[in-house]
């Protein structure tokens, strides 16, 4: 159940507060030892912070940074070697008024985690996921963050969070490394800066097959959530819209332009032809796991491309590489697989003499937008394509666009790499950004449900947007593995 406003009230307004902290805390805002903790806590007179294993992990890293990052790392640095040097792995950083200990959680194995309700691929999936852990063991515990995808992550999984006070954002002005940029601009005027990122990983991309054994009841929300787009149209319907066609003296249906209404035949077989592409779309729903699993877990990718400069970048291109077991796949590859096999059967009508098709009307010319991105280079139907590319006239500051390509492993064991390469003529170098793959044999300990809503993008255009809001409803329903 999740907690709900007064429960949250309750756990702050005790005498011991618990709060297990995110990277931001730790970055962004002031020391843990002089955080006014009684703005939020006025009742607290002991505040003990959990810090999770990804977490510390993630301030780490942070040492082979420059400026605030590596000051904010070597910060924490200290308090972690205080608390590796305590006996009860636990150090008091102020005494009173409230008493502040610290220390970290228990290191988990990827196994004691809920892949189920988190991506533990996922930066911020895995210290959620860590929380939770923590929280079986310590209930009144709150997640303290400040950056919306972990406390989305809470709200969703009904975990207590709390935002912490803005006025403990510390106040630090540019850095070294901030000054030298500054300066250089400034030397150099106003320059576009492109910038390449992948939002869906953290370290890299995992491939891996969909999970055993298949739950039939996403098939059966595939199948709903179709269906709820190309709905049949009763028969009721198609008569009080059109009529009903009534023979003449001879026993023939009228086949006037302009009178008459829809034919007995015209009802049944459109009934017949409804019912065949009913079952044409129940294949299609138990066919899809399969279908991820002959190519090693297919996968979309996002790539985030933008300007964080001062000045519009002209004829920007992007070029995307794999290296060794990866290719790229067009997007409607399944749709190509099927043909027409998925499109519903037309509602009847009433006859006419003359048709809509019989006079059609001139194909209207598409209007390439100079801020938005066209394909240059697209994969291949043979799935032998290694190398796509993007071009955008003019990529205005302060812009970002997201290019979506469609992966998949030459083998189950595939290792290799997907390369960014984003360039301007305006600009000397080219940002590059490289991102590793990697295809695992076994299946995916993730719901059916999760994992095929990660890759919707591959499902039938126009059942997406249907299909994506059936799977995430089935989220809590989704047969466990």
């Amino acid at each position: 159940m999740k907690p709900g406003t007064r429960d949250i009230a309750q756990l702050l307004s005790a005498d011991r507060v618990t709060f297990c902290v995110d990277t931001n805390i730790l970055v962004e805002f002031q020391a843990l030892d002089s955080i006014p903790w009684q703005d939020l806590v006025p009742n607290a007179s002991e505040i003990h912070i959990i810090v999770p294993t990804k977490v510390g992990e993630e301030m780490d890293a942070h040492k082979k940074k420059t400026g605030r990052l590596r000051r904010r790392a070597i910060e924490f640095g200290n308090i972690a070697r205080k608390i590796e040097e305590k006996s009860d792995e636990r150090v008091d950083l102020r005494a009173d008024n409230p008493r502040v200990t610290v220390a970290f959680g228990p290191v988990l194995r990827r196994t004691q985690l809920d892949g189920d309700l988190f991506e533990l691929d996922d930066s911020d999936g895995r210290v959620v996921a860590e929380i939770a852990a923590i929280m079986q063991s310590c209930p009144e515990a709150i997640l303290l963050a400040d950056d919306s995808k972990p406390i989305r992550l809470a709200r969703q999984t009904g975990l207590a969070y709390t935002r912490p006070m803005e006025s403990w954002r510390r106040k630090d002005g540019p850095d070294e490394r901030d000054k030298t940029i500054d300066e250089l601009r400034r030397e150099l005027g106003a320059q576009p800066l492109l910038t390449v990122e992948f939002p869906d990983a953290v370290n890299e991309h995992i491939f891996e097959p969909p999970p055993k054994p298949t739950c039939q009841s996403c098939a059966k929300a595939l199948l709903d959530a179709a269906l709820s787009v190309d709905k049949m149209v009763p028969r009721e319907e198609s008569i009080r819209r059109h009529g009903l066609a009534r023979p003449n003296p001879l026993g023939l249906a009228n086949l006037s332009a302009f009178h008459g209404g829809v034919a007995e035949r015209s009802l049944q077989n459109y009934d017949q032809e409804y019912q065949k592409f009913e079952e044409r779309l129940r294949e299609w729903a138990d066919l899809v796991p399969n279908l991820f699993r002959v190519y090693h877990g297919l996968l979309p990718v996002s790539i985030l491309v933008g300007n964080a400069g001062d000045r519009a970048a002209e004829r920007v291109h992007v070029e995307l590489t794999l290296a060794r077991d990866f290719r790229f796949a067009p997007f409607n590859h399944f749709a190509e697989i099927f043909g027409d096999r998925l499109e519903a059967p037309e509602p009847p009508t009433p006859n006419r003499l003359f048709h809509p098709a019989m006079f059609p009307i001139g194909a209207e010319t598409e209007v390439h937008r100079p801020d938005a991105f066209y394909e240059q280079d697209a994969p291949a139907s043979d799935l032998s394509t290694t190398s796509i590319s993007w071009r955008c006239e003019e990529l205005r500051q302060g812009a970002q666009k997201n290019l979506p390509a469609l992966i998949f492993a030459e083998r189950p064991d595939a290792r290799g790499a997907l390369e960014v390469r984003v360039s301007s003529p305006v600009i000397a170098k080219a940002t590059r950004k490289m991102a590793p793959l990697v295809a695992r044999g076994e299946p995916s300990n993730a719901q059916l449900a999760h994992y095929l809503l990660r890759r919707v993008d591959v499902m039938p255009e126009k059942y997406q947007s249907a299909i994506a809001d059936a799977l995430r409803i089935h989220l809590g329903q989704c047969l466990k593995r």
